[in-house]
């Protein structure tokens, strides 16, 4: 059997496509491990990720509906 997949590294914006032949086993690539932090007053929640390529925080705050 033949496994088709693309891996995506940190900060990229296109994968690269690989293919694999499988005889019964799990396909892992790599592993990425990555932080959220998420924050709130109540009122607001701020979700923010390291872009680990950029070295730069992503972030977005969106009000919370409780």
């Amino acid at each position: 059997m033949q496994a088709d997949y693309t891996v995506v590294t940190a900060g990229a914006l296109r994968g690269e496509k690989r293919s694999r032949t499988m005889a019964g086993r799990k396909i892992v690539d790599g592993i990425i491990y990555s932080l959220v932090n998420v924050r709130t007053d109540g009122n607001r929640v701020l979700c923010a990720t390291l872009n680990e390529k950029e070295s730069k925080w992503d972030w977005e705050v969106f009000e919370s509906r409780f």
